[in-house]
């Protein structure tokens, strides 16, 4: 199954250079693979068979649609702002008195090792 995954990965990757997204979420793989099958015209066919490992990850990629919405020719800023808004303020933390949303901008600047202590 792991020659399988790098045989895969590799074609992949000669055909979308960013598979590196595809470690933080596997869905991301079948995305890319959709993206390059639709970009060179490739059919279902092409290229060497989908591991095991990502099936059934189809599910995963719902969220796909709110990224896909931007590329429409018609885009709803609309309903994107209220989505935006909606998302924004599921991360606030109103019962903090020193600060309504979790972090600061220093937050990333360390790489995540302060998380580890």
């Amino acid at each position: 199954e792991a020659d399988a995954y790098a045989l895969w990965a590799t074609w992949l990757t000669m055909l979308m250079p960013l598979t590196e997204m595809a470690g933080l979420e596997r869905a991301k793989a079948l995305t890319l693979e959709s993206w390059a099958r639709s970009r060179y015209g490739l059919p279902a066919g092409a290229g060497p068979a989908r591991p095991a490992l990502l099936h059934g990850l189809d599910d995963s990629r719902r969220r796909e649609a709110e990224v896909a919405a931007l590329f429409e020719p018609e885009v709803d800023w609309a309903g994107i702002r209220t989505r935006l808004l909606a998302g924004i303020h599921a991360g606030a933390t109103p019962e903090r008195t020193d600060r309504l949303f979790p972090g600061g901008p220093g937050l990333f600047a360390t790489g995540g090792t302060d998380l580890a202590n």
